[in-house]
């Protein structure tokens, strides 16, 4: 059977981080075929929100717009010929709690859709699930917490919002300070709704995926997912977090699921598509991908966020850009 092939586009990021934005993060593309005006667009997250950049060849990009203040982890949904940005926000929704001192502040991650139907002019935003309401979203600090959604409509009319959920502390390495924490998320599930206008509602067995402590590269978590829908298969681009032992520190790795019914996932391979290199840009940690099938040169795009060894130039923060790896469908074996 066929390997699957993914090779790197280029050593560099394609969107590089700024001193005045350390991170971009998250993307969420759309594909030319697929938009309004025959362009590329990516919405990316930075500690400001949700950027908006458009491109003619998915390569070179220029920054538009910020979309969402204070928005997080983007995710482009279309259906009925509207494009709905999903992603997370977790500000006051009470305007009286945003003047109250930080440490007092009423902490509300939830799940918001806008929608447009140009990709520039957009609606205002709607509330669509709470991690009040997911029972498995407490993280480490015990307050409510959602990340990365990503929605699908099933063969019934369904619409299917899968997320992370319940960010952890991460070990640190030998060579870490134990102050520079950094996170992942703990477990994956999802909710459904019969419309895109009503709230989504959380099934009992709505969690769906946790860190396996017997497999080499998601012992530690499964990370942020991207589902992909394609020829009837779901497939699942897992950011999974593991324990590297040979350089006693915590990494991470792009792993591919399968799955028939969007329920039960299974690994397709035991190696990852993607894993941090050696050096540079991209050496720390994989985060965040997006992946969209180009079916006129019959290849993959995945588009990917990650950290390495640059820090902006006041080295207070860890430097994360985006960069694009190009590969073939995916197949049942490595």
């Amino acid at each position: 059977m066929e390997k699957n092939i993914w090779f790197p586009f280029s050593d560099e990021p394609l969107i590089d981080s700024h001193f005045y934005v350390p991170a971009f993060s998250s993307p969420a593309v759309v594909m030319p075929e697929n938009a309004p005006d025959g362009a590329w667009h990516i919405f990316l997250h930075s500690w400001l929100g949700i950027h908006h950049f458009k491109s003619d060849s998915g390569i070179a990009w220029e920054p538009k717009k910020l979309v969402v203040a204070r928005g997080h982890y983007p995710f482009v949904f279309s259906d009925g010929g509207r494009y709905y940005l999903v992603y997370e926000n977790h500000e006051p929704e009470n305007i009286n709690d945003s003047f109250k001192r930080f440490g007092h502040r009423k902490y509300c991650s939830r799940i918001q859709i806008i929608s447009s139907e140009n990709l520039v002019k957009w609606s205002h935003p709607k509330t669509v699930l709470s991690a009040e309401d997911v029972p498995y979203s407490s993280d480490y600090t015990g307050r409510p917490c959602l990340t990365s959604p990503s929605m699908i409509k099933w063969k019934d009319g369904t619409f299917r919002l899968y997320f992370s959920a319940a960010d952890m502390v991460l070990p640190a390495g030998k060579t870490e300070k134990k102050e520079n924490r950094r996170f992942a998320p703990r477990f994956f599930g999802y909710a459904e709704a019969l419309s895109l206008d009503e709230k989504f509602l959380v099934p009992g067995d709505s969690l769906l995926l946790e860190a396996q402590p017997d497999s080499k590269y998601s012992n530690l978590s499964p990370g942020n997912i991207r589902i992909v829908s394609h020829n009837d298969v779901i497939y699942g681009f897992m950011c999974s977090y593991y324990w590297d032992e040979k350089n006693y520190k915590a990494s991470s790795a792009v792993m591919l699921l399968k799955s028939e019914d969007g329920l039960k996932f299974s690994s397709i391979g035991e190696k990852p598509i993607l894993g941090p290199q050696t050096e540079g840009w991209a050496s720390r940690f994989i985060k965040t991908c997006d992946v969209k099938y180009k079916s006129e040169e019959d290849c993959w795009y995945l588009y990917f966020s990650a950290s390495g060894d640059k820090k902006d130039v006041l080295h207070l923060w860890e430097r994360e850009g985006v960069g694009l790896f190009i590969g073939n469908e995916p197949k049942d074996s490595l």
